[in-house]
Order: C-alpha cells, then sequence, then structure tokens
C-alpha cells in the first residue's frame, strides 16, 4: 500500500528528510516550505504496518511534532 506522510518538527531550520530516508518504508521524502516541513512517500505491508510500525518511527525522529497520513488510492502520475 503507498501513503504519503506530511511531517511537522519544531526546529523548521533543520531539514528532517534524511532522516524520514532512513526509515526501511520510506521511498523517497523532500523537505518543504510551508505549513509542513516534510513529506515521505510510503510503501507499507499493509495498513495495520503503516500504523503500527512505520508512523511510530516517524514520530519518534528528533524534532517531529506532529504527523498527517494519506493513503493513495492510485500511483502517483499514473491517473485513468
Amino acid at each position: 500500500m503507498t501513503a504519503y506522510v506530511l511531517v511537522q518538527t519544531s526546529t523548521r531550520s533543520e531539514p528532517i528528510a534524511p532522516l524520514l530516508r532512513t526509515i526501511s518504508a520510506v521511498v523517497s521524502a523532500s523537505d518543504l516550505k510551508g505549513p509542513y516541513d516534510a513529506i515521505a512517500h510510503i510503501r507499507a505491508r499493509s495498513r495495520s504496518h503503516l500504523h503500527e510500525i512505520v508512523l511510530p518511527e516517524i514520530r519518534n525522529l528528533p524534532g517531529v511534532d506532529r504527523v498527517i497520513s494519506a493513503l493513495a488510492t492510485e500511483p502517483l502520475g499514473e491517473a485513468a
């Protein structure tokens, strides 16, 4: 399953994407400017894997205050 996770941090000046990329389920991650500090493209084995393993790993990264996840209904860039 594919999900996208928006991340807010308490240390907006420090990049978080390099830390996100150390998590095995993270396919890619980019730092952002705006209300969220980063976005991560996640490939999880299941919904429970996402919510019980992956999201807690992200929440435990230094400086992470909040995460919002969204499940993809189709792969990015492959709309019918």
